[in-house]
């Protein structure tokens, strides 16, 4: 891996990333080969390596595989020595990432399947979807909701309907025995059905496989009812009344009694338990058993089922009345109370009422915060004023309740206790609860040495205090100080303290005596030692007061100067005073100078004897051998052949390397020595130059070749200096040391600077890359791509509910509650989801609907609002929503949904008998008695307002009846019928034939009925009417016939008292009713005169067949006889 030139003397190595061609040349350019591309090496290697089937090259800079190459992503696949991964297409999953052709490395999705780019699998449509579209990785995309009716298992590409008869109850599943189910009983369907329809109320099944009502269902007979989803009708039993024959059930049919009403067996109506009553048993007729008054704190209206209680807060004032406002006032203030009580109670003293709606004292009052009062009845507490503290907290008045602080104490507002100023302060304030404000440290010098003090005490002379002391210090040794000092004052450096307890320096402090020292704060004065002598006797320390002796110098203790050695001596003991005790001569080979703290060697080349003072040099041309002799002959040696020396050489030189000897007689490099010429070298102890290898340069007087540093390349062999020598490699490229050329950076790799060495490449950092070699910088990895390694040639995609910015090292998921079906280029390109819609994991593709019965309204405003299943309310009993709804809808009027319906089909319509004029109902209202409402369900505007109730006329009904019952033959109703008893018989004289009759017919004139409205039946035809006999008449409507009076006489029946004609002259009719008159018998004649006496007397007679008394009618018998035998007696 190694290659050289001609008179090379090492060997260059091939830079990592490149492998040995040729190993006889001295430039790397003709030495080594760049890899090939998905190659790498390391350094000095023959050969270079591709990465593996999988994976990419990333540094080809390197010998590793590990460092070189790097696995594809996820659902990316490579062949081996390659660059880039590839990613499989969408409708396409990767079955072997270790192959480079798209056709062995990728597979289709099956039948019902889909994927996105760079799928390692494909997904299959959930139950209850269909596949549309297999080239996409999102869902909501691929697949799409089999239509109402229909189903679909997992993985499908189509949905199936269920047959007529059947409806879906599961659409997560492909088979239709598990999708589908039949009807129940009394319900029908037709194909496609997602449910199965009832029959309305009224009508009964008669065939289960059809979508159409009017097929399936046919109409109850008359006086039949039934309930949805019936089979056949049924008839009311004994004891109850029908109301509705819209329905199934007895108890819908016949009605009981409403909540609070009670009735007797037999009852055709309802009665009402009175106000401040309560009904506890329906089946009754007497209100002492059906009704029960309220218990204490407990009130109703009229017609309750139950009494309500006052509300916790409140009492009972009037229980007679079903309103809470009236029956209930709330507490007076200060006061509780639980529910169902005539009274509150008051918190007592020391507390607060925080809660008047419960009955515990416990959790109505809550006793007074710290230094609070009250009262009894309070619904605040007042604090104890400032400078104040509690002593009682059971009474409002504050003169009871709080106590001035003692002295030196203070309080702030609301205090239970008072504080003491600290040791070392004095209250000035008590009026405060901030200790700051209430306390005052004491001024330096002063003191307070106890808790609660009102002043501070003066410090006495001789000691000192800081502000906020509790006691006085003494002065420390050296210092003094005067009465009330904040500190102690240090005598002078010089100077010794002799009197603490005075405030006058001139009393406290003496001067040092001559040649002593001492420092600030001194008791004593203080001499140098032996070897220093006094420099400053103003200081406490040594080492100022006291200079060590020059070089070369000594001295005794306590001195004031140093003494010097003469020269050809030096010091040995610096702390002595004498001389001879001080100083040593130097020996041979040595020197000295005055002062000479040691002897000094000869310098070079030169040689001296014992206590000398200098040394002598050697001779031009000669070097020292012996210094320690005062003989140049036994001190000085010639140099060899070959070399020079100058005056006082220890040695002989050497030419400098890059130079050549001429002239070995001169002390002088420059008369001695010739220097190389550009091109060539020399090292020492040359005697000739020689030339530069190939590849390499030098300037004159140069030791050695020299060879371009890395970064550069050789332009110029013949010069010594770099910068003209070699030139800078450009930006993108680089060179090993050597170089003749500059090489390119590889990919994924870049400089900006000039001059660079191989491993100053550098590597694109995350987000960034280089797709070509010799790159300059590296680019951004645009919008909606990253890059989360170094050194990439490329990009990879965000995953679809993902988004990344130029420049990403990674994807940013979509937060809960947005989602983003593309990929995304921005934190907005992930929208919030829409009205009725909601996502909860981070990374969505879309959105999961509300479910049915409930809504979400906000229209992507908040991401908030959509970020939890949680975000989604339920609709409200009598409203519905489908899936994905913003709002819930009411049922409109006249329909009612009792629970939260998931569909418009949700909402019933009122059933007959019934209305409701609200959207949003639970339930309907019934029409009130004397109406009804016939609507068959089919329309809910028959049943919207309470003037479909249609008045009954000639008939009657009860509350919620669908029908009125017609008054029979017989009885009519004038007015509005609300039960039987309103269809009353008709008078005597007058019928009815038809039913619904709103007044009798009259009898016709000439016939009469004499009922007087006893039975029904005798009024219920023209046929009651009886024909009056002949000799009678009757005028119309009456209730009997009149006979001719006595002397008149009709042949056939009258219809006026007219037509009874007075019997011709000769002629009588003795008695009623006569249909002719007789003549008078033979002998006798009647006088037109005697008609009044012969009425008078046919009115006799009549009376007496009338008469009941026996002896009476004898009488008139006689006196009728006589009269009629012509006697004249004038009654």
């Amino acid at each position: 891996g190694q290659y050289s030139g001609s008179a090379s003397t090492s060997c260059s190595t091939c830079a990592a990333g490149k492998r040995l061609t040729n190993s006889a040349t001295g430039t790397e350019s003709s030495a080594c080969s760049s890899c090939g591309t998905g190659q790498y090496s390391g350094s000095a290697s023959e050969s270079c390596s591709s990465c593996a089937a999988g994976k990419i090259l990333v540094n080809s800079d390197t010998g590793s595989e590990s460092s070189a190459c790097s696995s594809c992503s996820t659902g990316q696949y490579s062949g081996a020595a390659s660059t880039s991964c590839s990613t499989c297409a969408a409708g396409k999953y990767l079955v072997d990432s270790d192959i480079g052709i798209e056709s062995s490395a990728c597979a289709s999705c099956s039948s019902g399947q889909y994927s996105g780019s760079a799928s390692e699998s494909c997904a299959s449509c959930v139950a209850g979807k269909y596949l549309t579209d297999s080239n996409t990785g999102v869902e909501s995309s691929a697949c799409t909701d089999c239509s109402s009716g229909q189903h679909s298992g997992s993985g499908s590409d189509a949905c199936s309907s269920c047959a007529a008869g059947k409806y879906l109850h599961d659409s997560d599943t492909g088979t239709a025995t598990e999708a589908c189910t039949d009807c129940s009983t009394g319900e029908y369907s037709g194909s496609e059905a997602t449910s199965c329809s009832s029959c309305a109320a009224g009508k009964y099944l008669v065939d289960s496989n059809t979508g159409s009502e009017s097929s399936a269902c046919t109409s109850c007979g008359t006086g039949q009812f039934s309930g949805a989803a019936s089979t056949s009708c049924s008839t009311c039993v004994a004891g109850k009344r029908l109301t509705n024959s819209a329905t199934g059930t007895e108890s819908s049919a016949c009605t009981d009694c409403s909540t609070g009403r009670y009735s007797g067996s037999a009852s055709e109506s309802c009665s009402s338990c009175a106000a401040g009553k309560y009904l506890i048993d329906e089946a009754t007729g007497a209100e002492s058993s059906a009704c029960s008054s309220c218990g204490t704190g407990q009130y109703s209206g009229s017609a309750s089922a139950s009494c309500s209680s006052c509300a916790a807060g409140k009492f009972l004032i009037d229980l007679a009345t079903g309103d809470e406002n009236s029956a209930c006032t709330n507490c007076a203030s200060g006061k509780y109370s639980a529910s169902a009580t005539e009274s509150c109670t008051a918190c007592e003293a020391g507390k607060l009422l925080v809660f008047s709606a419960t009955g515990t004292e416990s959790s109505a009052c809550t006793s007074c915060g710290t230094g609070q009062f009250s009262g009894a009845a309070s619904i605040s507490c007042t604090n104890c004023a400032a400078g104040k503290h509690l002593t009682d907290a059971a009474t409002g008045a504050e003169a009871s309740a709080c106590t001035d602080c003692s002295s030196g104490q203070y309080s702030g507002s609301a205090s239970a206790s008072c504080v003491s100023c600290a040791e070392g302060k004095s209250l000035v304030n008590a009026a405060t609860g901030i200790e700051s404000s209430a306390c005052a440290d004491c001024n330096l010098g002063t003191y307070s040495g106890s808790v609660a003090s009102t002043s501070c005490t003066n410090c006495v002379a001789g000691t000192y205090s800081d502000a906020a002391s509790s006691s006085c210090s003494e002065c420390s040794s050296g210092k003094y100080s005067g009465e009330s000092s904040g500190s102690c004052i240090a005598c002078d450096a010089g100077k010794i303290l002799t009197d603490a307890a005075t405030g006058v320096e001139d009393s406290a402090c003496t001067s040092c005596s001559s040649g002593q020292y001492s420092g600030s704060s001194s008791t004593i004065c203080e001499a140098c030692e032996a070897g220093k002598y006094l420099t400053n006797s103003d200081t406490g320390t040594e080492s100022s007061a006291c200079t060590s002796c020059g070089s070369g110098q000594y001295s005794g203790t306590a001195s004031i100067s140093c003494s010097s050695c003469t020269a050809g001596k030096l010091l040995t003991d610096s702390a002595v005073g004498v001389e001879a005790s001080a100083c040593t001569d130097c020996g041979a080979g040595k020197y000295s100078a005055v002062e000479a703290t040691s002897c000094t060697d000869c310098e070079t080349g030169t040689y001296s004897a014992q206590q000398s003072s200098a040394c002598v040099s050697c001779a031009a041309g000669k070097h020292l051998t012996d210094a320690a002799t005062g003989v140049e002959s036994s001190a000085c040696t010639d140099c060899d052949t070959g070399q020079y020396s100058g005056s006082a050489s220890a040695s002989c030189a050497d030419c400098a390397s890059g130079k050549y000897l001429t002239d070995s007689a001169t002390g002088t490099e420059s008369s001695a020595c010739t220097i190389c010429v550009s091109g060539k070298y020399s090292d020492s102890t040359s005697i000739s130059c020689t030339d530069c290898a190939a590849g390499t340069y030098s300037g004159e007087s140069s030791s050695s070749c020299t060879a371009c540093s890395s970064g550069k390349h050789l332009t110029n062999s013949e010069t010594g200096t770099e910068s003209l020598a070699c030139t800078s490699c450009n930006p993108g490229q680089y060179s090993i040391e050597s170089s003749t050329a500059c090489t390119d950076c590889d990919p994924g790799k870049y400089t900006a600077s000039v001059g660079i060495s191989a491993d100053s490449c550098t590597a694109c950092e995350t987000g960034r890359y280089a797709e070509e070699s010799g790159s300059t910088e590296c680019a951004l990895c645009s919008s909606g791509k990253y890059i989360g390694a170094v050194g990439q040639i490329g990009c990879l995609d965000c995953l679809q509910g993902q988004w990344s910015e130029d420049g990403a090292t990674s994807c940013t998921d979509c937060i809960s509650g947005k989602f983003n079906a593309d990929i995304g280029t921005s934190a907005d390109s992930c929208a919030v989801c829409g009205a009725g819609k909601y996502s909860e994991n981070a990374g969505s593709t879309s959105c999961d609907n509300c479910d049915a019965g409930k809504a979400l309204a906000d229209d992507g405003s908040s991401v908030s609002s959509h970020d939890s299943v949680l975000d989604c309310s339920s609709c409200l009993p009598g409203q519905w929503s489908e899936a994905a709804s913003a709002t819930c809808t009411d049922c409109p009027v006249g329909m009612f949904s009792a629970e939260i319906g998931t569909s418009a089909a949700s909402c019933s319509i009122c059933a007959d008998g019934h209305y409701n004029e609200s959207p949003g109902s639970t339930s309907c209202e019934s029409c009130e008695a004397g109406k009804a409402l016939t609507g068959n369900g089919v329309d809910p505007t028959n049943h919207d307002s309470e003037s479909d109730c249609s008045t009954c006329s000639g008939s009657w009904s009860e509350a919620g009846a669908a029908t009125c019952i017609d008054c029979s033959a017989g009885k009519f109703n004038a007015g509005v019928g609300t039960s039987v008893d309103a269809c009353v018989i008709c008078a005597a004289g007058k019928y009815v034939e038809s039913t619904s009759a709103t007044a009798c017919d009259s009898c016709e004139a000439g016939k009469a009925l004499a009922d007087d409205g006893s039975s029904a039946t005798s009024h219920d035809s023209a046929s009651d009417c009886i024909e009056c006999t002949p000799g009678s008449w009757a005028a119309a409507t009456s209730a009997s016939c009149t006979a001719c009076a006595v002397g008149k006489y009709f042949g056939s029946f009258g219809t006026l008292e007219s037509d009874c004609a007075i019997c011709s002259s000769g002629k009588f009719a003795a008695t009623e009713g006569s249909t002719s008159c007789s003549d008078c018998e033979a002998g006798k004649f009647l006088n037109d005169n005697e008609e009044p006496f012969i009425t008078v007397l046919a009115s006799l007679w009549l009376l007496a067949q009338h008469a009941v008394v026996e002896h009476t009618l004898l009488l008139v018998q006689q006196f009728v006889t006589i009269a009629w035998l012509g006697s004249t007696l004038t009654i």
